[in-house]
């Protein structure tokens, strides 16, 4: 049964409360003391930069070719307040008084309750699902850590085959980087091929590259086991 199958993951859990566990994070450029017990990540070494995982800001140029891809690709811009989030790649948010499903378009990260995806995932790897959803446990976390309870997030959101959930490029307020990118960055996820978004070359090459980053300094996931990613 599912409660079973999720015994192994909250015993895994309940002891990380207790024995933090040293993560890299790309865009911050520090490790950081991983523990579900914090709202935020504890830095190891002192200063804790916030640097935007885009150093370069958008320019003219690359701004108008943005808002073509939205244009083409039919997305509709909200602003919405940040409710919760359900796993590492799936957050609810508030807006026009009604709530919003957004998958984090683009980006993949470990499952962690036991569905069709999961099984796809470990035929897929040949790894135990267990593994897949204590990954999954970490990834959820990071997300959390990573929005702002109540805050207004901007939303470029395309309507999925999936009925009231919609694939978005997530922006953090007065960032002008993606939260999409930012998971990709830090490792705690890998990027999803089947995405809207990387459909358009200007997405694609900014995912793709921000993965890359994670993988060659084992960043997030990639640190913990890089095989499983």
């Amino acid at each position: 049964s599912t409660a079973n199958f999720n015994k192994p993951i909250n015993a895994w859990y309940s002891a990380s409360l207790f024995v933090p566990i040293p993560i890299y994070l790309d865009s911050e450029k520090t490790f950081v003391f991983f523990s579900p017990k914090t709202t935020k990540p504890i830095p190891i070494c002192p200063g804790f930069p916030a640097e935007a995982p885009s150093k370069k800001p958008l320019n003219f140029f690359s701004s108008i070719i943005f808002l073509l891809i939205l244009t083409i690709a039919n997305a509709k811009i909200y602003y919405g307040q940040y409710l919760k989030h359900i796993d590492g790649d799936t957050i609810i948010f508030k807006v026009k008084n009604k709530k919003m499903i957004c998958q984090v378009d683009g980006v993949d990260a470990p499952e962690i309750y036991r569905n069709s995806k999961m099984r796809q995932d470990s035929a897929k790897t040949a790894l135990d699902e267990k593994k897949i959803a204590r990954l999954g446990v970490v990834s959820s976390i990071y997300l959390q850590w990573s929005l702002i309870k109540g805050a207004y997030y901007k939303i470029d959101a395309v309507k999925s085959h999936y009925k009231h959930i919609n694939n978005c490029i997530i922006y953090p307020p007065k960032k002008r980087w993606s939260l999409n990118e930012k998971i990709l960055l830090d490792g705690f996820g890998v990027v999803d091929k089947k995405g809207k978004a990387l459909k358009y070359r200007f997405f694609r090459l900014k995912f793709l590259k921000a993965q890359q980053n994670a993988i060659d300094d084992r960043a997030g996931l990639w640190g913990i086991d890089f095989k499983t990613m």
